[in-house]
């Protein structure tokens, strides 16, 4: 049986992360390298990293989500969660197949975490299992002492995930919102991205408010009609 196993247990899995509504501009080469690694290649280790807010942590939870479909045990950590114990990892890989770690430069800060993800990573390699990272930062760009971590975490395929344009990421929120049926005028996503956090995935969950709002009053998503939304929010 499959199952996704999350390390710290308040770490939820974000249900729309999938391969499928993942706005592949500039990064279309990353999804297919990423899908081609986890289903035939034989590379142990691949590396995402970019900003905040690029799309990493949609991958890497879409990849998790696959190993669900495709009847695959996969761990999934957010290094950034502080209350997570470097023994707890060391026990928890041993029953999985692909290890997603999310924001693994903010993990291994400390000479304690290095040597536990190096052993982890050897762990894994000798199993064949799949690691999937993501970091802010090149692997060469990493302030770690330990070096052999860092060359395992270059071992493997390494790619940048691009940063959006304002166009694109109007285009994105219009993608994203007609997957939920909803139609949003270029003067609503461009109201929105001017006037709220810019960072993706705060504009999705933004996104995520105006569809239940506009749901439960049976209006149109207008820049009116946002304006109020977030009035009644703020109060």
């Amino acid at each position: 049986m499959s199952e996704i196993l999350q390390l710290p247990l308040n770490v939820t899995l974000n249900d729309e992360s999938r391969f499928d509504n993942f706005y592949p501009h500039n990064n279309e080469q990353i999804i297919l390298a990423l899908q081609t690694f986890l289903k035939t290649s034989n590379e142990t280790v691949f590396y995402l990293w970019g900003d905040r807010g690029v799309g990493k942590s949609h991958l890497l939870q879409a990849a998790a989500a696959l190993a669900k479909d495709e009847h695959v045990n996969a761990l999934y950590i957010d290094g950034a969660c502080h209350d997570i114990h470097s023994a707890d990892l060391i026990v928890a890989v041993e029953s999985c197949d692909w290890l997603c770690v999310d924001n693994i430069d903010a993990m291994i800060t400390t000479p304690e975490w290095q040597e536990a993800v190096f052993h982890v990573f050897n762990s894994l390699k000798d199993r064949q299992a799949k690691i999937l990272v993501s970091a802010e930062v090149s692997p060469r760009q990493l302030t770690i002492g330990l070096e052999d971590l860092r060359s395992r975490l270059a071992w493997g395929e390494v790619y940048q995930v691009h940063s959006l344009s304002d166009h694109d990421k109007v285009r994105v929120l219009q993608f994203r919102a007609n997957l939920r049926g909803l139609k949003l005028s270029d003067e609503v996503a461009s109201y929105l991205l001017n006037r709220m956090p810019r960072n993706m995935s705060d504009l999705f969950q933004v996104l995520v408010t105006l569809d239940e709002a506009s749901m439960a009053a049976q209006r149109a998503i207008t820049i009116p009609f946002v304006k109020s939304v977030f009035e009644m929010v703020a109060n």
